[in-house]
């Protein structure tokens, strides 16, 4: 009679097999290296101690650019309403200087020499008010320029501000996990 032997049992006497042999190898194995004690790390000095969140390196110049962009855009906010202001005065002075105009020619039309001369004057004190309120309108236009030049450069230096102090802290916290000079190293070294 054939004895066949199934894979489940072939399974079994193998591993029966391979736990002898390994229980016989065990017995003659090294023991394992002592784990190293532990490694007391002295403390941090206080230029690399943790600082409270307000007390970052380079937060005030950060709060301080921040105050300085609010301030430049509500500068940039007056100036477009003066400008909004000088725009409607000086649509106020044209029509001024039509109406003159018209009663300037209804005058001459009429023969009558002082409405004229009255008239012909009003039309240059308009003429005069429209070229100081057109003055006055490139002005706020130059200093809406500069606000606004003033606003990008206050940006730029705060997001230059915001990269420093970020890369100050990455830095103080490379230096705190470095060991300081004479501290064992808590790594093998190879």
């Amino acid at each position: 009679m054939r004895t066949t032997l199934s894979s489940i049992a072939l399974l079994g006497l193998l591993l029966s097999n391979s736990l002898a042999v390994a229980q016989e190898a065990g017995s003659a194995a090294p023991t394992p290296r002592p784990a190293a004690p532990p490694v007391e790390r002295p403390a941090l000095p206080e230029r690399l101690a943790p600082r409270p969140a307000g007390e970052r390196p380079g937060a005030g110049d950060v709060r301080a650019d921040r105050q300085e962009i609010r301030a430049d855009r509500k500068e940039i906010r007056a100036d477009r309403q003066e400008i909004r202001g000088d725009r409607q005065e000086i649509r106020g002075d044209r029509q001024e200087i039509r109406e003159d105009k018209r009663a300037l020619r209804d005058a001459r039309q009429a023969g009558d020499k002082d409405a004229a001369k009255a008239a012909a004057q009003e039309l240059r004190k308009d003429r005069a008010e429209l070229r100081k309120d057109v003055k006055e309108l490139r002005q706020d236009r130059r200093e809406l320029r500069e606000d606004k030049r003033d606003l990008r450069r206050d940006i730029r230096d705060a997001k230059s501000d915001v990269r420093d102090a970020k890369s100050d802290a990455r830095q103080e916290r490379r230096d705190a996990a470095r060991p300081g000079p004479g501290a064992s190293p808590t790594a093998p070294q190879r």
